[in-house]
């Protein structure tokens, strides 16, 4: 389904990088993952023993078996997959990688990161998690650990220890194959960013210092701009979009990313009364498409005027005036 839609968007998009999703726990809704579950003794975490009663869904299981999280406090969530209202034709029961298992690591480059290299152009690489549950069976963390969960203490720190190594080894395979990792790379900028909320002088300050940043490619590896590790919108609407992408254009660098979500305005600034989490308006799609080429210099004041500045782009001249969060974009003739 990940190759469907990366060649999907690649097919509108040709110059557009997608990287796929992976994840370091062993949830079996891949063919692969659930073959290697079944089929390899060592390539999960499994009891040795009785698990105890206080473990989520300890009724389920006896020693010998997989440890699968058959309660997970996130995903039974009344918005989440594993609500019977949402009629999902399967429940999500992560199970742990065996980690200190020394084939396992191999098995993971080549079947669950290189194929996504087939199509795509490298990994959003999950850790193990609260959302998944694999952390339980884990021991590593939220009140599991050598006291109710499979592995004593020596086991655990083999775990993490494995589980880093793995993903070492998966993040240099990806450079060395010209891929991304975007966990590793990417620097999630939320917060300090200029809005549409701020006073005139903050803005102007906030583009400042985004404008430095961008300008130095030392103080960071890859930029993405108004959303999380998650993506979607943050700081912007509907009705702020273009002096938002303004901004960004006036402070942006090399390897800086703009994100996006298809909500229809229903972030903590939303202004626009939308009622459909699944709609982007024309003009909010038109200016996050716009393409101004390059910039050919770097963000100045515009004279004789406090609070607003422009940069020069190979296509337009881009202004935001801090007093109003009002962009312009003129387009060269």
């Amino acid at each position: 389904m990940q190759d469907a839609l990366t060649l999907k968007w690649k097919a509108k998009f040709p110059d557009l990088r997608m990287l796929q999703y992976r994840i370091l726990s062993a949830v079996p809704y891949d063919m692969v993952i659930q073959d290697k579950i079944m089929n390899d003794t060592n390539a999960v975490v499994r009891w040795t023993k009785p698990p105890p009663s206080s473990f989520p869904g300890a009724t389920h299981m006896k020693a010998g078996d997989v440890c699968y999280n058959y309660v997970s406090g996130c995903f039974n969530d009344p918005k989440r997959i594993n609500n019977p209202a949402n009629k999902c034709n399967f429940p999500i029961r992560a199970a742990a990688y065996n980690w200190s298992n020394p084939a396992l690591s191999a098995w993971f480059l080549k079947e669950v990161i290189a194929p996504a290299m087939v199509h795509g152009d490298g990994i959003w690489l999950d850790g193990i998690g609260p959302d998944n549950g694999a952390y339980m069976c884990g021991g590593v963390c939220c009140g599991y650990g050598a006291h109710n969960s499979p592995l004593d203490q020596q086991e655990i720190d083999a775990h993490c220890k494995g589980q880093s190594d793995a993903t070492t080894a998966a993040q240099k395979w990806l450079i060395a194959n010209g891929g991304w990792e975007a966990q590793k790379c990417f620097n999630y900028k939320t917060g300090g960013l200029p809005t549409a909320k701020d006073s005139p002088s903050s803005c102007a300050s906030k583009l400042a210092a985004g404008a430095a940043m961008g300008a130095d490619h030392s103080q960071y590896n890859h930029i993405v701009a108004y959303g999380s590790r998650t993506g979607g919108r943050q700081g912007y609407n509907e009705t702020t979009v273009a002096g938002t992408v303004a901004a960004f254009l006036l402070m942006r660098g090399q390897h800086w990313l703009f994100s996006i979500g298809t909500t229809g305005g229903h972030g903590p600034h939303d202004t626009t009364g939308a009622t459909d989490p699944g709609t982007m308006l024309p003009a909010t799609a038109k200016v996050l498409t716009s393409d101004y080429g390059k910039p050919t210099g770097a963000m100045t004041p515009v004279a004789g005027k406090a609070n607003v500045f422009q940069r020069e782009y190979e296509k337009a001249t881009v202004t935001l005036d801090c007093n109003t969060w009002t962009p312009t974009f003129a387009e060269h003739a």
